[in-house]
C-alpha cells in the first residue's frame, strides 16, 4: 500500500533528516549505518522505535526502516507457542552449562 511519494529533488533532504533523527553521521553516503529513532506513538500512548538502516546504491543511499513495538517481549517460554516435544527440547537445552540456541528469522517472527 502506497501511502505518499517523495520527489526526486527531496529524497537527499528526506535521507539527511532521517539520519539527523536516527544519530547517524550525515556526511557518510559510502557505508551501510544504523540507527534508531524513539517515536511516541499518542494513538496507542506509546513509545516505538523506528530502526533506520541505510546501505550505498550505485543510485545513492537506500534508506530501510522497521517499526517495532518497545514492549513486544516474551513474558514466558509457553508464550512461544511450540508443541510439546519441542518445548521439553527447549527446556532441557537451557539446563545446559554449554552450547547455544540459535533463532533466525524476519525481525519481530
Amino acid at each position: 500500500m502506497l501511502i505518499d511519494k517523495v520527489d526526486r529533488e527531496n529524497i537527499s533532504a528526506v535521507t539527511t533528516r532521517l539520519k539527523v533523527l536516527s544519530k547517524i553521521k550525515i556526511d557518510e553516503s559510502k557505508k551501510p549505518q544504523d540507527g534508531k529513532i524513539v517515536y511516541h506513538y499518542e494513538k496507542i500512548n506509546q513509545n516505538v522505535d523506528i530502526r533506520l538502516s541505510t546501505l550505498p546504491t550505485s543510485f545513492g543511499e537506500k534508506v530501510v526502516m522497521r517499526i517495532l513495538k518497545q514492549d513486544a517481549s516474551l513474558t514466558n517460554i509457553e508464550a512461544l507457542g511450540l508443541i510439546d516435544v519441542n518445548l521439553e527440547k527447549v527446556r532441557e537445552a537451557l539446563k545446559t552449562t554449554f552450547g547455544i540456541i540459535l533463532v533466525a528469522g524476519p525481525t519481530g517472527s
